[in-house]
């Protein structure tokens, strides 16, 4: 059958109204589940719930610790190991630590010095001491520290004009209650015993009701995290006359790329409507 573009065209011209009407209505019928539509750049939307590999690395995370934290980067413009760059890094670390979802803050300030004064080996766990000692040599502290292999290029540059500190974040106990409870219904459900139709629906209502749950869970930490990294920008930018500061880490990423997402659909949505709408 041979369709006649001239006629399909002369009819939607003639019928324009009526066209857009109808691309109106469905437009806005469409509209009605936009609640619905949300971001998610959580690991459970990136991945299978039974995935292996993140079942695994979830028991790493339980068995050595959580992995959610930031990296700040700090160049001070004056040298790093002074009094008056340790004190602005003193009232960084702590105005950090008292943000709402943060759990605890490590920097240069908690590295403990071991040979200031030099003691035998055996003597070393009572000497310890760190940077706020004010019997602390800075100089000495200094060289000690970036010759360090356990303190080089992870919490000090090289040349020791560099130092990083650690945003740990508070983690979500219901959340992880949630996933393992969740890994043990879907052993359950793929064991090799035999289970009654009674017992697989039972387990399948209780999956989809820890799934809804963990999906609650998800909408609300995002919405804390935009909060959590706002707070965490702003405390940065009062010390950014002093010193040349970066914030990394995979929780900023998120916020960042879901928030670039979310603009970029507004604009080329709102763009797309004019461009139609001119045409």
């Amino acid at each position: 059958m041979r369709i006649d573009l001239k006629n399909v065209a002369s009819f939607l011209i003639d019928k324009n109204l009526i066209i857009l009407f109808l691309v109106g209505v469905i437009t806005l019928c469409s509209g009605l589940g936009l609640n619905n539509f949300k971001l998610d750049a959580s690991s459970d939307a990136l991945v299978l719930e039974n995935d292996e590999s993140l079942k695994t690395y979830r028991e790493a995370e339980d068995e050595f610790g959580d992995s959610s934290f930031l990296i700040v980067t700090y160049e001070p413009n004056t040298e790093l190991f002074s009094d008056y760059s340790l004190n602005r890094i003193a009232n960084l670390e702590n105005e950090l630590k008292n943000i709402d979802g943060v759990d605890s803050v490590l920097s240069l300030l908690d590295a403990p010095i071991f040979f200031q004064p030099k003691v035998g080996l055996t003597e070393v766990a009572d000497n310890l001491k760190d940077l706020t000692y004010e019997d602390i040599n800075l100089n000495l502290a200094k060289e000690e520290i970036i010759n360090n292999p356990i303190y080089k290029e992870l919490i000090v540059s090289k040349d020791g004009k560099v130092t990083a500190m650690q945003v740990v974040l508070k983690g979500n106990n219901e959340y992880n209650d949630l996933i393992n409870n969740r890994y043990d219904v879907l052993d359950k459900l793929d064991a090799k015993e035999v289970l009654t139709s009674k017992n697989r629906s039972e387990l399948q209502n209780e999956l989809s009701e820890i799934n809804s749950r963990i999906s609650e869970i998800n909408d609300s930490e995002s919405d804390f995290n935009k909060i959590l990294i706002k707070n965490i920008r702003n405390t940065l930018d009062k010390y950014r006359e002093d010193a040349t500061i970066y914030l990394g880490g995979p929780s900023m990423i998120a916020t960042d790329m879901m928030e670039y997402i979310e603009s970029d659909l507004t604009i080329f949505g709102v763009a797309v409507a004019l461009i139609f709408f001119l045409l």
